[in-house]
């Protein structure tokens, strides 16, 4: 979903703090907020269509299917079926322990999956390369070998102090 904020930021995932934005709000909630505020509200996405949209549906959709998944009570059961239990959390004082437990198939884990892969390639066709602005990616000189890196400045910016040979 990093690619996919920096394109709704109008930027370049290289040259934009997208990862930076995107990892400094920790919660999927507020993230989604953000992503949403940038779809609607920015000049710069004014002509984005629906799969837009439809992609912050399913991640959010996605979010919740995860969060139950790793904020549930898992258990199993010795039966001749080696069943799977998850326990959602609940907000619930007066909840009974195990009393909103369900059977997790595999097939319902496996769907999961499938539809985060889809996502991703939902995402990777809406900001991927080919989606995308031409990149400028700054190179050091091939034919210098001693050229800095880019954004490295020549100099070093801190000095080690000498080692002294005395013991």
């Amino acid at each position: 979903m990093i690619s996919f904020m920096s394109d709704l930021m109008g930027t370049d995932l290289h040259l934009a703090p997208a990862r930076q934005v995107f990892r400094s709000v920790v919660s999927s909630e507020a993230r989604i907020a953000i992503m949403r505020s940038l779809l609607e509200e920015a000049e710069v996405n004014r002509d984005k269509d629906a799969s837009y949209d439809e992609i912050l549906d399913e991640f959010a959709s996605l979010n919740k299917i995860r969060n139950a998944y790793a904020h549930g009570l898992w258990s199993t059961s010795v039966d001749e079926k080696q069943s799977v239990w998850l326990e959602e959390t609940s907000t619930d004082p007066f909840a009974v322990f195990f009393a909103k437990k369900r059977r997790v198939s595999l097939k319902e884990l496996i769907g999961a999956l499938e539809r985060m892969s889809v996502l991703i390639e939902k995402i990777y066709r809406s900001t991927g390369p080919q989606a995308s602005r031409p990149r400028r990616v700054e190179q050091p000189d091939e034919a210098d070998p001693s050229s800095p890196l880019p954004g490295r400045s020549e100099e070093p910016t801190h000095q080690h102090p000498p080692q002294s040979s005395e013991a």
